[in-house]
């Protein structure tokens, strides 16, 4: 392999935290690397199994959901990412809106205990929680209320 160079920078990289293809590429034509020296970078790492995208994608929305952010946020997240266009969409199409929906639950409960502040819509909404979950919140603390009074 005549690309050592870039693919010990890619490996240095990948030793650091988990790249997705389209991120490690931008960092090695950033550096210099041509297109035939990534392909060949690329075509390694994916012999090896160093290049694993779906774990990562799977691990980034398990991740995103455990620290309170919802399906919006973690579109995002993987557009910021350079994930793939279908990826994303596949996440999206497969996403569990009950692990959604238990994450916003988890999230208000400790805004709860942290601020003493009830249901916020806006809250949700700028943690990028889908409509379909917080409508579900919405009415779940409605009837909370019809059943305090």
């Amino acid at each position: 392999m005549k690309s050592r160079k870039w693919l010990a920078y890619g490996l240095k990289l990948l030793g650091q935290r988990d790249y997705t293809w389209n991120e490690l590429s931008f960092r090695l034509e950033k550096k210099g690397a041509g297109a035939e020296d990534r392909k060949e970078v690329r075509q390694y790492l994916l012999e090896k199994g160093y290049l694993r995208e779906e774990q990562l994608v799977s691990q980034l929305v398990e991740q995103q959901l455990k620290r309170g952010r919802g399906l919006l946020y973690i579109k995002n997240l993987l557009e910021r990412r350079k994930v793939e266009k279908e990826v994303i969409s596949q996440v999206i199409g497969n996403f569990d809106y009950e692990a959604e929906l238990s994450a916003a639950r988890d999230y208000l409960e400790r805004c709860r205990r942290k601020c003493q502040k009830d249901f916020s819509e806006l809250r949700l909404r700028s943690r990028g929680f889908s409509a379909w979950t917080i409508e579900r919140l919405r009415e779940h603390y409605r009837d909370q209320e019809k059943f305090r009074n």
